[in-house]
């Protein structure tokens, strides 16, 4: 697979698309399509939950937060101090006290953030796949249509919402278990050194384990996302389609699937320190959502060229590329019968 001369080609691309004729409306029209893209790559903008989970689970109980009212800390019956040679196993009454009194407020204003968190992302996955599609649909074209491509790959996207949704959230659900299950194992008072030394052995591997099929489910949605959307585009086959052919292309050719893998995930890294120094030197606007699309479009209409001469070397399958269309000769009038 030749990763050099497809650079080339998105750079003439780029040129073409955005700099030549110049147009303030094209790049705000085609800024909507690579951000909706940009939904299933995470850049999106500036965007969090109000609070970081992740940093309340790795710090519970720590003296930072203990004077804080806003951060939740353990349940009173997994926090209290455990007496030398003494049980620390909690009685059902102490129980029963400190999970009410974590139910609180507290909790449910978490639970319901957490709900409308979800639900959002739910909606913006969804509208991301089929932007995924709008995106490439007109970069191939040199269009910044929004209407026509939105209904045009309506069942494009569907297909491709149900592998995100599935290895996504699998993929979320596995990741907060086993840190949750990883924090509360340590952070319990006595628990962590009551088990024996083979639990520890096991608790490890399958945090490996879970390592592992994080990655490969990352690697797969990647592959889903840039492979199978381009052979959805050029075949029309659902996303399921696309999988299966994906994993029979990486059986056939598994050392151009690999080095593919590479030059994005390093094409990636070099696009992430492009984004993060655009946002800085714009004062941190081009970090705002929608903007930042707009301002780092030549980034995202190079990707996906990029991605397109890639693909296009698996097969004629893959191929999506437009010919260019020869230019008209023009008869001079003196030669004219």
């Amino acid at each position: 697979m030749n990763i050099i001369d497809p650079l080339s080609v998105a750079w003439q691309a780029v040129s073409k698309q955005l700099f030549q004729n110049f147009r303030f409306g094209k790049w705000f029209a085609l800024g909507l399509s690579a951000w909706l893209a940009n939904i299933l790559i995470g850049n999106t903008g500036n965007c969090s939950f109000p609070f970081n989970i992740l940093d309340v689970l790795l710090n519970v109980n720590s003296k930072s937060h203990s004077s804080s009212g806003l951060v939740p800390q353990w349940p009173q019956f997994l926090s209290s101090a455990s007496v030398p040679g003494q049980a620390t196993t909690p009685d059902i009454s102490q129980a029963l006290g400190g999970f009410s009194a974590f139910l609180g407020v507290f909790g449910v204003i978490l639970i319901a953030v957490v709900v409308a968190a979800l639900a959002l992302g739910l909606v913006m996955l969804w509208v991301g796949c089929r932007g995924q599609f709008m995106l490439l649909d007109n970069v191939l074209h040199d269009r910044d249509e929004v209407i026509r491509p939105w209904k045009e790959f309506r069942k494009h996207g569907n297909s491709l919402f149900l592998p995100f949704l599935l290895l996504g959230g699998g993929n979320i659900i596995l990741i907060f278990a086993v840190v949750i299950g990883s924090v509360a194992f340590v952070q319990v008072p006595g628990l962590g050194s009551s088990v024996e030394g083979w639990v520890w052995v096991v608790l490890g591997l399958v945090c490996l384990l879970s390592f592992a099929l994080v990655v490969l489910a990352a690697i797969l949605l990647m592959l889903v996302r840039e492979v199978g959307s381009v052979w959805m585009y050029r075949n029309g086959g659902t996303a399921w389609d696309a999988m299966k052919r994906i994993v029979a292309l990486a059986a056939e050719r598994p050392a151009d699937v690999f080095l593919y893998i590479i030059a994005r995930i390093v094409l990636g890294v070099v696009f992430w320190f492009a984004l993060v120094i655009v946002g800085f030197a714009t004062c941190c606007f081009g970090f705002l959502p929608y903007l930042n699309s707009v301002v780092t479009l030549p980034v995202s209409v190079f990707r996906v060229v990029y991605n397109v001469e890639l693909v296009a070397q698996f097969g004629a399958e893959f191929d999506v590329r437009v010919p260019e269309t020869p230019a008209i000769p023009v008869i001079p009038p003196d030669a004219a019968v």
